[in-house]
């Protein structure tokens, strides 16, 4: 969901306030790309898991107790490398397809947007500077 969703607008709020803005306040982080992306300093940027299964021609219905979910997660889960997550462990695996809710899965497919993010930022030495950019 957009951080502007009513269901989500105070998780953004406290989100931003107590979480992320110490952070960028302190200069142990830049948000990106607000601020200049800064290769000594961690970076923040939001990213999106359905954005990043679009982007690898997997964005499905997963999330759910009902057979065509978890078939959809278990198929997204064997081709995590073609988006770039190698999930070695069979246990990990399993608790990926079994998770109804997609929460363990949306957080696999996060940490791959985050890590798309920095290898383009790395690639271009900046980022982007648009308000508002998913990273996927």
């Amino acid at each position: 969901m957009a951080p502007t969703n009513l269901r989500v607008v105070r998780q953004t709020f406290h989100g931003i306030r107590d979480v992320l803005a110490p952070l960028a306040r302190a200069g142990l982080a830049r948000v990106v790309p607000q601020q200049r992306w800064d290769a000594t300093r961690p970076a923040l940027v939001e990213v999106c898991p359905a954005s990043t299964l679009a982007a690898a021609g997997l964005r499905r219905p997963y999330k759910g107790h009902w057979p065509e979910a978890r078939r959809h997660r278990a198929t997204i889960v064997g081709r995590l490398a073609s988006c770039g997550a190698v999930v070695e462990s069979r246990s990990l695996r399993a608790l990926l397809v079994a998770d109804a809710g997609g929460d363990a899965l949306d957080s696999v497919l996060a940490a791959v947007g985050a890590a798309r993010a920095m290898a383009e930022m790395r690639a271009t030495a900046l980022a982007i500077r648009l308000e508002g950019r998913i990273w996927y």
